[in-house]
Protein backbone atom coordinates (compact mmCIF):
# COMPACT_ATOMS: atom_id res chain seq x y z
CA UNK A 1 0.00 0.00 0.00
CA UNK A 2 3.01 2.54 0.54
CA UNK A 3 4.45 1.83 -2.37
CA UNK A 4 1.28 2.53 -4.14
CA UNK A 5 0.79 5.97 -2.23
CA UNK A 6 4.92 6.65 -3.48
CA UNK A 7 3.91 6.03 -6.76
CA UNK A 8 0.96 8.92 -6.34
CA UNK A 9 2.99 11.13 -4.83
CA UNK A 10 5.77 10.49 -7.84
CA UNK A 11 3.27 10.81 -10.65
CA UNK A 12 1.58 13.99 -9.39
CA UNK A 13 5.31 15.99 -8.46
CA UNK A 14 6.35 14.71 -11.96
CA UNK A 15 2.94 16.28 -13.63
CA UNK A 16 3.47 19.53 -11.27
CA UNK A 17 7.07 19.78 -11.90
CA UNK A 18 6.49 19.35 -15.81
CA UNK A 19 4.08 21.86 -16.00
CA UNK A 20 5.57 25.62 -17.30
CA UNK A 21 4.42 28.54 -17.27
CA UNK A 22 3.65 30.26 -20.88
CA UNK A 23 3.37 34.24 -19.19
CA UNK A 24 6.16 34.64 -16.81
CA UNK A 25 4.80 36.97 -15.51
CA UNK A 26 2.30 35.00 -13.69
CA UNK A 27 4.55 33.75 -11.01
CA UNK A 28 2.59 36.24 -8.32
CA UNK A 29 2.39 34.39 -4.23
CA UNK A 30 -1.25 32.44 -3.35
CA UNK A 31 -2.66 33.04 -0.61
CA UNK A 32 -6.31 32.13 -1.42
CA UNK A 33 -7.84 29.73 -3.85
CA UNK A 34 -11.05 30.45 -5.47
CA UNK A 35 -12.04 28.87 -8.62
CA UNK A 36 -13.47 30.18 -11.25
CA UNK A 37 -14.39 27.92 -13.95
CA UNK A 38 -14.28 28.59 -17.79
CA UNK A 39 -15.05 25.09 -19.42
CA UNK A 40 -16.53 23.76 -22.47
CA UNK A 41 -17.35 20.84 -21.20
CA UNK A 42 -20.00 21.93 -18.85
CA UNK A 43 -22.83 20.25 -20.77
CA UNK A 44 -24.17 20.22 -24.47
CA UNK A 45 -26.53 23.24 -23.48
CA UNK A 46 -23.75 25.41 -22.76
CA UNK A 47 -20.94 24.27 -24.99
CA UNK A 48 -21.59 26.76 -26.92
CA UNK A 49 -21.59 29.78 -24.30
CA UNK A 50 -18.09 28.47 -23.06
CA UNK A 51 -16.45 28.02 -26.19
CA UNK A 52 -17.15 31.76 -26.58
CA UNK A 53 -15.88 32.40 -22.86
CA UNK A 54 -12.73 30.17 -23.96
CA UNK A 55 -12.20 31.76 -27.15
CA UNK A 56 -12.07 35.26 -25.20
CA UNK A 57 -8.71 34.07 -22.78
CA UNK A 58 -5.72 34.61 -24.64
CA UNK A 59 -4.36 31.20 -25.27
CA UNK A 60 -1.05 32.25 -24.76
CA UNK A 61 -1.64 32.87 -20.94
CA UNK A 62 -2.65 28.94 -20.38
CA UNK A 63 -0.57 26.58 -17.96
CA UNK A 64 0.33 23.62 -20.21
CA UNK A 65 1.13 20.30 -19.25
CA UNK A 66 3.68 17.61 -20.76
CA UNK A 67 1.76 14.53 -22.75
CA UNK A 68 2.10 11.41 -20.90
CA UNK A 69 2.32 8.24 -23.33
CA UNK A 70 2.31 4.88 -22.04
CA UNK A 71 2.23 1.50 -24.20
CA UNK A 72 2.55 -1.35 -22.98
CA UNK A 73 1.00 -5.28 -23.12
CA UNK A 74 0.70 -7.29 -19.49
CA UNK A 75 -0.24 -11.08 -20.10
CA UNK A 76 -2.84 -10.88 -23.15
CA UNK A 77 -3.69 -6.77 -22.46
CA UNK A 78 -2.44 -4.42 -24.77
CA UNK A 79 -2.75 -1.35 -23.12
CA UNK A 80 -2.00 1.92 -24.60
CA UNK A 81 -2.90 5.96 -23.78
CA UNK A 82 -2.14 9.28 -23.84
CA UNK A 83 -2.75 12.00 -21.06
CA UNK A 84 -2.79 14.85 -23.08
CA UNK A 85 -4.30 18.70 -22.70
CA UNK A 86 -8.10 19.31 -24.57
CA UNK A 87 -10.02 22.16 -25.56
CA UNK A 88 -11.11 23.22 -21.90
CA UNK A 89 -9.83 25.59 -19.32
CA UNK A 90 -9.59 25.91 -15.73
CA UNK A 91 -9.24 29.42 -14.45
CA UNK A 92 -8.51 29.86 -10.86
CA UNK A 93 -8.38 32.83 -8.59
CA UNK A 94 -5.47 33.82 -6.20
CA UNK A 95 -4.41 36.48 -4.16
CA UNK A 96 -1.17 37.37 -4.38
CA UNK A 97 0.73 39.21 -1.08
CA UNK A 98 -0.80 42.56 -1.49
CA UNK A 99 -4.29 41.35 -1.78
CA UNK A 100 -4.68 41.83 -5.77
CA UNK A 101 -6.39 39.05 -7.22
CA UNK A 102 -4.66 37.29 -9.60
CA UNK A 103 -6.40 34.62 -12.63
CA UNK A 104 -4.32 31.82 -13.42
CA UNK A 105 -5.58 29.61 -16.42
CA UNK A 106 -4.80 25.87 -16.50
CA UNK A 107 -5.75 23.46 -19.96
CA UNK A 108 -7.67 20.73 -18.97
CA UNK A 109 -6.73 17.50 -19.80
CA UNK A 110 -8.38 14.33 -20.86
CA UNK A 111 -6.95 10.33 -21.72
CA UNK A 112 -7.38 8.58 -24.77
CA UNK A 113 -7.13 5.45 -24.12
CA UNK A 114 -7.24 1.68 -26.27
CA UNK A 115 -7.62 -1.52 -24.93
CA UNK A 116 -7.51 -4.84 -26.64
CA UNK A 117 -7.46 -8.24 -25.12
CA UNK A 118 -5.86 -11.22 -27.04
CA UNK A 119 -6.33 -8.85 -30.14
CA UNK A 120 -9.76 -8.55 -29.29
CA UNK A 121 -10.72 -4.36 -29.63
CA UNK A 122 -11.93 -3.67 -26.23
CA UNK A 123 -12.05 0.53 -26.48
CA UNK A 124 -10.48 2.73 -29.77
CA UNK A 125 -8.76 5.85 -28.69
CA UNK A 126 -11.89 6.35 -26.32
CA UNK A 127 -11.94 9.68 -24.65
CA UNK A 128 -11.58 10.04 -20.54
CA UNK A 129 -12.63 13.28 -19.51
CA UNK A 130 -13.44 14.75 -16.17
CA UNK A 131 -17.20 15.13 -16.84
CA UNK A 132 -17.19 11.28 -16.88
CA UNK A 133 -17.13 11.17 -12.71
CA UNK A 134 -20.22 13.39 -12.27
CA UNK A 135 -21.60 10.57 -10.41
CA UNK A 136 -18.76 11.31 -7.38
CA UNK A 137 -17.73 15.26 -8.17
CA UNK A 138 -20.98 16.88 -8.86
CA UNK A 139 -22.06 19.48 -11.56
CA UNK A 140 -20.38 22.70 -9.46
CA UNK A 141 -17.63 20.86 -8.79
CA UNK A 142 -16.35 19.05 -11.27
CA UNK A 143 -15.15 22.27 -13.64
CA UNK A 144 -12.84 23.03 -10.79
CA UNK A 145 -10.82 20.26 -11.36
CA UNK A 146 -8.81 18.05 -14.12
CA UNK A 147 -7.13 15.16 -14.10
CA UNK A 148 -3.84 14.84 -12.79
CA UNK A 149 -2.73 11.63 -12.98
CA UNK A 150 -3.90 7.88 -14.88
CA UNK A 151 -1.81 5.14 -14.03
CA UNK A 152 -2.61 1.22 -14.58
CA UNK A 153 -3.03 -0.93 -11.49
CA UNK A 154 -4.14 -4.33 -11.75
CA UNK A 155 -5.14 -5.92 -14.25
CA UNK A 156 -7.73 -9.23 -14.15
CA UNK A 157 -9.33 -11.50 -16.06
CA UNK A 158 -12.54 -9.71 -15.85
CA UNK A 159 -10.90 -6.37 -16.89
CA UNK A 160 -8.06 -4.06 -15.77
CA UNK A 161 -8.06 -0.98 -13.05
CA UNK A 162 -6.67 1.79 -13.58
CA UNK A 163 -5.68 4.54 -10.62
CA UNK A 164 -6.78 8.17 -11.44
CA UNK A 165 -6.44 11.46 -9.44
CA UNK A 166 -8.64 14.32 -10.90
CA UNK A 167 -7.03 17.83 -8.30
CA UNK A 168 -8.42 21.22 -8.72
CA UNK A 169 -4.69 22.72 -10.27
CA UNK A 170 -2.02 23.37 -8.15
CA UNK A 171 -2.99 22.16 -4.86
CA UNK A 172 -3.16 18.65 -3.40
CA UNK A 173 -7.47 19.00 -3.26
CA UNK A 174 -8.27 15.82 -5.19
CA UNK A 175 -10.57 12.53 -5.93
CA UNK A 176 -8.31 10.03 -5.96
CA UNK A 177 -10.76 7.33 -8.20
CA UNK A 178 -10.50 4.10 -8.66
CA UNK A 179 -11.64 3.12 -12.61
CA UNK A 180 -12.47 -0.15 -13.71
CA UNK A 181 -12.56 -1.14 -17.50
CA UNK A 182 -14.58 -4.56 -18.02
CA UNK A 183 -13.43 -6.96 -21.17
CA UNK A 184 -16.04 -5.63 -22.41
CA UNK A 185 -15.66 -1.63 -22.54
CA UNK A 186 -17.98 -1.05 -19.25
CA UNK A 187 -17.04 1.51 -16.25
CA UNK A 188 -17.24 1.08 -12.94
CA UNK A 189 -16.09 4.00 -11.03
CA UNK A 190 -15.75 4.65 -7.32
CA UNK A 191 -13.91 6.93 -5.04
CA UNK A 192 -10.77 5.28 -2.81
CA UNK A 193 -11.17 5.44 0.86
CA UNK A 194 -8.18 6.99 2.43
CA UNK A 195 -7.85 3.53 3.85
CA UNK A 196 -6.72 2.44 0.36
CA UNK A 197 -4.44 5.13 -0.37
CA UNK A 198 -2.08 4.33 2.70
CA UNK A 199 -0.29 6.03 5.29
Amino acid sequence: MKIKVVNLLLCVGFLLSSCYRINKNSSQADTKNDTVVTSNNVSATNSVANERKNDSIDRNNVIHFNTVKVDTIIEDIHISYVIRDNNGIVSARSFDDKRNSVITNYADRSVFISLKRNNKNILSNREIKKTDFRSIISNEKINKYNITSFQIETTTKKGISFFLNICIPDTDICYPLDLFISNEGVFTIKEKDEGELGD
